[in-house]
């Protein structure tokens, strides 16, 4: 570093280095050099000459600048002067001020080199400490308001970045919500059409549900209307259509009087006690008991052969049709009379009469 500043104080009448001082060449053509602490701003000059003769990008050349600069002070911290060799040095007088000691002909010297005692000579050298100085204001005015600048607008450019990424934010947040009402609308639609297709098959159902209750009902109405019909007292059926013969009907008659007659002989026959079998109370002896007995006894054997008589000679009278019955195959014609003994002679339906039903109550 010491090499690069040689190189630049010989052809330039300042050399900042930055964060630490300025080496000034006073008076032209003697090579007076001054140093002068309140230069301590970036002029880019020697950052720009380390980059260019090491190869580096600026960054790196700042680094390497800010390292020489704390190793001087550091130095001179200690109490011990920092030396450029061929150029001068560098040390901190009784007050604690920095001071640079040129050396003469090169060579190192403790005293400093002697300056121009004219006053031609102290005024340039004032004059331009000035003008340096106030250089060196202006410059550090116009970096601080460079400086200034460059965080506004890294500033402006962090606030754009931030608002680009609140933009951004928000359309993905208006993208997710807009998905996510999509996504809602269509489980909308889904659910509508499930409870849609559930509501027409609950309707089917309740249709049909209706309809079997219907029918129940209309059944459970007939099976009661029947039952109300078999409840309700009926007429008689009507009697089957049979010719109406004066002749079979007197006939038809008298076999019913025959009929009620011997009905009216057996009941007699039953209770035809003679009157005179019983004595009184008084006198019911053994003897008396025993006559009795025999007496009731020929009253029974007499009522029996008359009964058997009377069976005999009744006769039933056969009433038409004959025709398709096994009396007509046995020479049995309608009006002929037939005698009880002829049990198993098979009569025509017809001669049966209907009898009416009789009707029921509840």
């Amino acid at each position: 570093m010491d090499k690069y500043i040689k190189e630049l104080i010989s052809s330039n009448d300042t050399v900042i280095i930055p964060k630490f001082g300025a080496l000034l060449v006073t008076v032209s053509g003697k090579g007076i050099i001054m140093f002068n602490e309140h230069l301590k701003f970036n002029d880019g000059l020697l950052v720009g000459h380390v980059a260019k003769a090491e190869g580096i990008d600026k960054d790196d050349a700042q680094k390497k600048v800010d390292e020489y600069a704390y190793k001087i002070m550091g130095d001179l911290d200690t109490g011990e002067p920092y030396s450029i060799e061929g150029l001068g040095a560098f040390f901190k007088d009784g007050k604690g001020e920095i001071q640079f000691n040129q050396y003469r002909d090169g060579a190192p010297s403790q005293t400093p080199i002697a300056h121009a005692d004219t006053a031609e000579e102290k005024a340039g050298a004032d004059k331009k400490a000035a003008e340096e100085k106030e250089k060196a204001e202006a410059d550090k005015k116009a970096a601080e308001e460079k400086e200034k600048l460059d965080a506004e607008k890294e500033t402006k450019a962090e606030a754009g970045k931030k608002a680009a990424e609140e933009k951004e934010k928000l359309d993905a947040e208006k993208k997710a919500k807009a998905e996510a009402d999509k996504k809602a609308a269509e489980e909308k639609a889904k659910a509508d059409k499930k409870a849609e297709k559930e509501k027409k098959a609950a309707d089917k159902l309740e249709k049909e549900k209706q309809k079997q209750a219907e029918k129940a009902r209309k059944k459970a109405e007939a099976n009661k209307a029947a039952s109300k019909d078999t409840d309700i007292t009926t007429e008689e059926d009507p009697e089957p259509d049979v010719p109406d013969l004066s002749k079979e009907a007197a006939l038809a008659k008298e076999i019913a009087a025959s009929a009620t007659k011997q009905a009216d002989t057996q009941k007699e026959a039953k209770t035809d006690i003679p009157k005179n079998t019983l004595k009184s109370k008084d006198a019911a002896t053994p003897e008396v008991l025993n006559e009795t007995k025999e007496e009731i006894s020929k009253n029974s054997e007499a009522n029996n052969d008359k009964q058997k008589k009377d069976k005999k000679d009744t006769k039933t009278a056969v009433i038409p049709p004959v025709e398709s019955t096994s009396a007509a195959s046995k020479g049995i014609k309608p009006m002929d009379h037939v005698a009880p003994q002829a049990e198993n002679v098979e009569l025509p339906p017809a001669s049966v009469e209907k009898q009416p039903k009789k009707k029921k109550k509840r």
